[in-house]
């Protein structure tokens, strides 16, 4: 029977593992045996003191709860009537809802939020909390059947008026079912299997004050229950050591709960497993244990098996080979010689590598050159309209992975993400388009509440192969700042242009003009009349007004010097204060100035941030002639800049008005001259600053100015580097 090589081989191998395996396998289940032991102690000790802490976290929560209500202005008027007090409890009952009924109690009269013909009794016999918090401060009732007919317990607080001297005391009946809870809830989470562990409470007495089944709860005392008394249960605790309970066939832990100042009477938290949990971790040891046994012993078998498999032995190596290829494009050696059927096999294998080798080679240049462009580009298939590419650029711009997109068509991919909707949308790209080839457009679209423009290109892309199918290929570019820069750059010519053309007529118009002027205040004093009074009046009032719109043409056509300093945007922000408050208060508007407490130091022209301010103060103020509320907020943004936000809440401007703020001579105001803003965009560029609007019709305008911070030179370095 044991004379093959074979046969002999199985014979020494089968001997040399089992022995070992074996030997191995009971030293090491016998010391996991104790290891489990020792965590399933640790692990019950563990258990029954998070759950205490827990319980004495819940209690001193409650108690801090009772005190905020005993500080409550209406509890402690002595003044206040029986319906201003319950509806303080009330409310105190809504905001906390881990008590039954919470009450005020005081030598005269007793306050309820429910059931207050039972709570008169109090008054007759002065419970002991109300004992305890008159002596105390704070008082506490042991579990008992009260009130409610079920287990509960009283929490309570003195009360002092304004003089500290004692009214009365606030009690609060605590749901036993938020103890169970608080003494199980992390048992909500865990598998079927492992629900019958659970944790209950008991006093010093030994009664079972609350235990998931409810039954048991002030109906049994556990001493009696396991023929213990007080004292060895005590130093059954002291024991820190697990105890078998042959009733209910559990291993119990306990632990005493850590009383605060106002609570008497033992109580101790106890965590109850089945025995059985533990059987069943030693009879897993010992099934893995075995289990490890088979596979190891069955693996040697079969190694000794194929030691017979010549024939297979090169197929085995192509199959290898092949494996390896596939995951790692690495060509191993195959061994040659065995027989012409597995060399003539051997050498296709190698021509067929050294092609996909080539093709991958140039499948990966292509794919790094669509990776690493900053294009967008997307392909979808014609007929259905499933994705097929979808490079790095959509993904960082559409906030998606291409693992989750590609193979969806644009219709279930675009419902699931707004911004590829909103991008599809703008460019006729969605499901209800049909998109011409061969064209290239711009679109605007909205991402966060932002506008970007997009330059896009589309075309058509073949697919080599019989299959013919086509693909429609977008390629597009986020052109938004190019387009800024060129918004920029013909709103800065617009401004030099009508700067120097401004120049030229008000220097012309400013002198004759205060020739009239002169001659209309000379004839003024001599006019007797009263009502030609008020014509010369009106006229110089106008006369003033056209003064006002050429100092504005000369400023905007020769700006001053910008002297830059460090400059405390507080004082910017009180001179504002005092300078619109009053007219503020005429018009009816509630402005509101906030900001950061050490605001940093700015590098800016003092009197140049103040011109803006004023213009964008003013500009709010004027868009709400029904009065309304004006907010400046001030706050550092980053470690370069400071942000001043100028908020209203008038009428706001639509995408239509925006565009054009800053144009010269464009304004919606009747007597406006539409030179303050195209002034301020001017200073703020000046300044090295930003100014920015957003505004909603209807809703109101916010105006964000962004200043550069003052950096010392020591600064400035920290920050290069």
């Amino acid at each position: 029977m044991f004379n093959s090589l074979r046969s002999k081989l199985i014979l020494f191998f089968s001997f040399v593992t089992f022995v070992p395996l074996l030997i191995v396998g009971i030293i090491m289940y016998q010391y996991q045996h104790e290891d489990l032991s020792e965590q399933m102690t640790e692990s019950l000790e563990k258990a029954s003191e998070n759950r205490a802490e827990g319980l004495e976290t819940f209690l001193m929560e409650r108690k801090r709860n009772l005190e905020y209500l005993a500080k409550d202005p209406t509890i402690t008027d002595v003044d206040a009537g029986d319906e201003e007090v319950q509806q303080a409890l009330m409310s105190f009952q809504e905001t906390y809802p881990y008590f039954l009924n919470t009450i005020f109690m005081s030598n005269e009269n007793v306050t309820s939020i429910h059931k207050q013909e039972k709570m008169e009794q109090l008054l007759i016999d002065e419970p002991e909390w109300y004992i305890h918090s008159r002596q105390e401060g704070t008082g506490f009732s042991d579990f008992k059947r009260d009130f409610y007919g079920e287990p509960t317990f009283v929490l309570s607080q003195a009360v002092y008026d304004q003089n500290d001297d004692f009214i009365g005391s606030v009690a609060s009946f605590v749901n036993l079912t938020e103890i169970r809870n608080q003494l199980n809830q992390s048992y909500q989470t865990v598998s079927e299997s492992e629900r019958s562990e659970y944790a209950f409470l008991i006093n010093g007495h030994g009664d079972i004050v609350s235990h998931p089944n409810r039954e048991l709860v002030l109906n049994n005392n556990y001493f009696a229950m396991n023929d213990f008394d007080k004292s060895r249960f005590l130093e059954l605790v002291e024991s820190k050591e697990p105890y078998y309970n042959s009733t209910n066939q559990m291993i119990q832990f306990f632990r005493p709960l850590t009383m605060t100042d106002g609570f008497e009477g033992d109580w101790f938290v106890a965590v109850s497993v089945p025995q059985d949990h533990l059987l069943s971790n030693q009879q897993q040891l010992l099934i893995t244990y075995l289990g490890l046994f088979g596979i190891v012993f069955i693996l040697t078998l079969l190694a000794v098996l194929k030691l017979s498999n010549f024939i297979v032995t090169p197929l085995k190596q192509l199959v290898v080979a092949t494996s390896n290829f596939a995951f790692s494009h690495k060509v191993d050696p195959i061994t040659q010689g065995y027989y012409q059927e597995a060399d003539t096999l051997n050498r296709a294998f190698k021509m067929m590598t050294t092609k996909l080798i080539e093709r991958e080679r140039n499948h990966q240049k292509s794919s790094l050159i669509l990776e690493t462009t900053d294009n967008g580009i997307l392909a979808f298939t014609q007929s259905n309209q499933v994705l097929t590419t979808f490079n790095a650029t959509c993904e960082r711009l559409f906030n998606e992975e291409r693992n989750n997109v590609l193979g969806l068509t644009l219709e279930v991919v675009a419902s699931e993400n707004p911004r590829l909707r909103s991008f599809l949308e703008c460019a006729n790209l969605d499901a209800l388009s049909t998109p011409k080839m061969n064209q290239r457009y711009e679109c605007h679209c909205t991402f966060d509440n932002q506008l970007h423009t997009f330059f896009i290109s589309v075309s058509k892309l073949n697919h080599s192969g019989a299959s013919g199918e086509q693909d429609t290929l977008v390629v597009f570019n986020d052109v938004t700042e190019k387009r800024l820069m060129q918004q920029q750059l013909v709103r800065s010519e617009k401004s030099k242009v009508a700067g120097e053309l401004a120049a030229g007529f008000a220097h012309e118009i400013r002198n004759p003009l205060s020739t009239i002027k002169g001659f209309l205040q000379v004839f003024q004093k001599e006019e007797q009349k009263e009502s030609k009074k008020d014509q010369f009046d009106l006229m110089v009032k106008e006369i003033d007004r056209v003064n006002k719109i050429i100092k504005d043409l000369l400023n905007m056509a020769n700006p001053s010097d910008v002297i830059k300093e460090k400059t405390n945007l507080s004082d910017i922000l009180s001179s504002m204060r005092k300078m619109y408050s009053t007219e503020a208060a005429k018009r009816g508007i509630d402005v509101t100035f906030c900001h950061d407490s050490e605001l940093p130091g700015v590098w800016v022209d003092a009197d140049k941030v103040q011109q803006v301010m004023i213009n964008l103060v003013k500009n709010g103020m004027d868009s709400m002639p029904e009065g309304g509320e004006l907010t400046i907020r001030a706050y550092e943004s980053d470690s370069k800049s400071v942000e001043i936000l100028v908020q209203d809440s008038g009428e706001g401007m639509g995408e239509d008005i925006i565009d054009k703020i800053g144009t010269p001579f464009f304004t919606t105001k009747h007597d406006g001259t539409g030179l303050g803003l195209m002034t301020s965009f001017q200073i703020v560029e000046e300044l090295d600053g930003t100014l920015t609007v957003e505004s909603e019709q209807g809703k109101g305008t916010c105006f964000t100015l962004k200043l550069p911070i003052y950096l010392s030179d020591h600064t400035k370095n920290q920050l290069d580097a």
